[in-house]
């Protein structure tokens, strides 16, 4: 025989001790909670960066959150994005909650810009009250 296969018995692998045992699993499952950070913060990274460089300051966690609520976290980094360059106090739950109730959350910070450039101060609940109302007349006119 050219190669001599080692015989490996169960008994090779009781031999190991418990304590090292439990040391060796420890480790396994702190890389893989390691490997799965890693991963969460890779994908949203951008999203967050983009937040960040533009002092809009929305926390990692709470873009992972808005994924986990299906809300297009896109949408409403670009919208935040804008509100805080615009100078406008509307935060990012604003933003969601209007896009999952389904109001045009792109309009409504368009409009508050407007208004505020025509010296009017508006809310973002009237900005919103005002779109629902215009929603309303157009489902009510077909």
């Amino acid at each position: 025989m050219l190669f001599a296969v080692p015989q490996f018995s169960a008994m090779f692998f009781l031999a190991i001790d418990p304590k090292q045992a439990v040391i060796w699993g420890i480790v396994a499952l702190m890389a893989l909670l390691w490997i799965v950070f890693l991963f969460i913060a890779v994908r949203y990274f951008n999203w967050w960066l983009r937040a960040m460089m533009a002092g809009a300051n929305i926390p990692l966690i709470a873009l992972i959150g808005m994924k986990l609520r299906r809300s297009p976290v896109d949408q409403i980094v670009r919208l935040r994005i804008m509100a805080v360059q615009a100078g406008l106090a509307v935060s990012t739950r604003q933003i969601e909650s209007a896009l999952l109730q389904g109001a045009d959350a792109e309009r409504a910070v368009l409009a508050m810009m407007r208004a505020r450039d025509l010296g009017k101060e508006m809310t973002w609940d009237e900005v919103l009250a005002a779109d629902t109302n215009e929603r309303l007349q157009e489902k009510l006119n077909e």
